[in-house]
């Protein structure tokens, strides 16, 4: 059948590039849990650095205060040795007492930032701790998965020309049924057949779709996932002898559940299935 071989070369070249689409995704799902750890490592040392420092403003506020009141004090302390009435005296002396009362205070609340920031500092250190271990668990794991991510780039990016130059062998009503059951199969509109068995989803197929699909006279498609069909046989010549011997199952498709469709999912735009006993163009 004109069309089914060129059809099957679009199907192996997309695989190419999903397969390596899909180890990309992998990957960087690894690279991303690696960059949390550290994300979250580093936060840590980020919120401890930050509290410290706040505590140090706090505390040099304080500080200020108390150096204020000092000088205050003081002051008092001059005019108190200055002082004319008894009054007076008794006032700077009142004003004296309350100015050490607020140094007191402003001293104890140092005191206690003081305590809290070594509680803190010590979250730091073990924070730093936890920072620079996962760095140096990671650091190596992830420049070599990123330089995966980087090759599997180039093949995915050569994968993707073939498609782009088998696409234009392919015949426009096989196309558009193609690029219809690929959209909804996650990439993948074909799927082989195994002692007839489709392996995408294990339903099976009639004897006879299993005989004719070796003659590749006619389109055949899934009854449960919908895909169309191939054998291994069909493949001879596209791909190296010894992938024609792999064991069954092999073929890269993913495992659907069977669903209850048609055995003619193609549409008015592809050539009618032959799934089922029709008889396809």
């Amino acid at each position: 059948m004109k069309g089914f071989r060129e059809l099957l070369k679009l199907h192996l070249a997309e695989q190419d590039a999903w397969t390596a689409r899909k180890s990309q995704e992998r990957l960087g799902r690894r690279i991303s849990e690696l960059d949390e750890r550290i994300g979250g490592a580093q936060a840590k040392v980020d919120q401890s650095k930050a509290k410290s420092e706040e505590i140090a403003t706090a505390r040099r506020a304080l500080e200020g205060d108390a150096a204020d009141l000092e000088e205050t004090r003081k002051k008092y302390h001059t005019q108190l040795m200055e002082a004319k009435t008894n009054e007076v005296y008794r006032t700077l002396l009142a004003e004296i007492e309350a100015a050490a009362e607020r140094i007191s205070e402003k001293e104890s609340a140092i005191l206690e930032l003081m305590e809290k920031d070594e509680g803190i500092q010590a979250t730091l250190t073990e924070a730093q701790t936890e920072l620079t271990t996962a760095q140096a668990e990671t650091n190596e794991e992830l420049a070599d998965l990123r330089g995966q991510v980087d090759e599997l780039e180039v093949v995915r990016l050569a994968a993707q020309e073939k498609v782009d130059v088998a696409r234009e062998d392919v015949p426009a009503n096989f196309l558009r049924g193609y690029d219809r059951i690929s959209a909804s199969r996650d990439g993948k509109a074909l799927a082989e057949v195994e002692a007839s068995n489709c392996l995408a989803c294990r339903v099976s197929v009639r004897p006879q779709v299993w005989v004719d699909l070796l003659k590749m006279q006619q389109l055949h498609y899934c009854p449960g996932c919908g895909r169309m069909l191939y054998r291994r046989e069909n493949l001879e010549g596209l791909v190296p002898p010894e992938q024609l011997k792999k064991d069954a199952g092999d073929d890269g498709a993913s495992n659907d559940e069977p669903e209850a469709t048609s055995d003619a999912p193609a549409g008015e735009d592809s050539p009618a299935p032959a799934g089922a006993g029709g008889n396809g163009a």
